[in-house]
């Protein structure tokens, strides 16, 4: 049986609807995926407050300057055939919470 692996950050649920979309077909064929959200440590807030909160965030977008995040629930020992990461852009950048990722052990391990 093949597998997927995606792992995902999202704030409205959306990101999430458009990867089911994408791979109904895939789960269609008794491939097995599994979901893995990436969670930080405290949430954004959603929606965002245009005259605040909206702008605070730019420059650790842009300058890709991490935030701590939740460990994520993968057993590293689990072979896939394929790894999907669904993310949100953020200022032309990828959002802080996928960044961040990136950069830690968890990502190391499952993306090498």
């Amino acid at each position: 049986m093949k597998k997927i692996l995606v792992i995902y950050y999202t704030q409205s649920g959306q990101i999430k609807d458009i990867l089911n979309s994408v791979l109904k077909d895939a789960e269609a064929n008794s491939v097995k995926i599994d979901y893995v959200k990436i969670e930080p440590e405290q949430e954004y807030p959603f929606p965002w407050k245009p005259t605040s909160t909206f702008y605070d965030v730019f420059p650790e977008s842009v300058k890709s300057i991490d935030i701590p995040i939740k460990a994520l629930n993968v057993n590293n020992s689990e072979q896939y055939d394929l790894i999907i990461l669904g993310l949100q852009v953020w200022y032309l950048s990828p959002s802080v919470p996928i960044s961040s990722f990136l950069k830690t052990e968890d990502a190391k391990n499952i993306l090498k």
